[in-house]
């Protein structure tokens, strides 16, 4: 570990610059050390992970960089938020980068390219053996930290048809006398693969289908912002110059198919799209 937080890619690396992807990686692996949680270099290196995910350009790191310190900071939530601590405002915007990045990747994907590895080359400052790599498969990585960091709650109609889409995929790998899924980039089955797509289905499970399926409290949520704005208007009406004369009826009449109009579009529209994501569930 680097002084002020971080890790570099490797121990004896020439260049002191810590890695977003081996920062994350260690502070995953480091995640039960109660010691470790304890200590001033787990907080140096949350702070150090979340500001420079807030800082970094979208364009500028990688969607595995960015998953990865999601699922990271995720597993450290309540000790950052903790008053001692004292780090929940970079967690936020960390957090809210990290779905920013994601959301903005992966609607952009198309399944036709699901199941292709992302390779990450470690730099070779000071290391004898040559250039070193690691496989990820992003889509699957995404999904599961678009899952871990709530976005199917706070953004549903952005998230959830593009967690459902990666999860199918995967599962058409394991039915009948499936073999498991074999990576289009290797060729081969591997087990961290394996690993990755296993902890996937697990947080997916982990919620309950009407979520993931018909967003509902989304579509109450706008309902209720349509008719605040509704009796806010019928109010500006009667306080206003011509409350109380003989135009009133006229234009509450007006107001009402004025405000009607948006309110039932919205429910149309929202009930279609939570159709669509029923059908792309099932």
């Amino acid at each position: 570990m680097l002084n002020g937080g971080g890790w570099s890619d490797f121990r004896h690396q020439v260049e002191k610059n810590p890695s977003i992807i081996a920062t994350s990686t260690a502070l995953l692996s480091l995640e039960k050390d109660n010691e470790f949680r304890n200590s001033d270099n787990c907080k140096n290196s949350l702070k150090w992970l979340a500001d420079r995910v807030d800082d970094i350009r979208i364009d500028r790191a990688s969607i595995i960089e960015f998953s990865l310190a999601a699922l990271a900071l995720t597993k450290y939530r309540k000790k950052m938020e903790e008053e001692s601590v004292g780090l929940e405002d970079n967690y936020n915007r960390a957090i809210s980068s990290c779905e920013d990045a994601m959301l903005k990747w992966i609607k952009n994907r198309n399944s036709m390219i699901f199941g292709y590895s992302m390779v990450h080359c470690f730099s070779t400052e000071g290391y004898e053996s040559g250039v070193k790599h690691m496989f990820f498969l992003p889509d699957c990585i995404v999904a599961l930290a678009l899952l871990r960091i709530r976005a199917h709650r706070s953004k549903p109609y952005e998230a959830i048809p593009c967690i459902v889409e990666v999860v199918t995929y995967y599962l058409e790998f394991f039915k009948g006398k499936s073999e498991g899924f074999c990576c289009s980039t290797t060729g081969k089955i591997s087990t961290v693969d394996h690993l990755w797509i296993y902890r996937l289905f697990k947080e997916f499970s982990k919620n309950k289908s009407t979520e993931l399926i018909y967003p509902w409290h989304c579509i109450w949520k706008t309902s209720t912002s349509i008719i605040i704005l509704f009796f806010i208007a019928l109010i500006g009406i009667y306080l206003g110059p011509h409350g109380g004369g003989e135009g009133l009826g006229g234009h509450i009449k007006i107001t009402i198919g004025v405000i009607l109009v948006p309110v039932v579009t919205t429910l149309l529209i929202s009930i279609f799209r939570g159709f669509l994501a029923r059908k792309k569930s099932d």
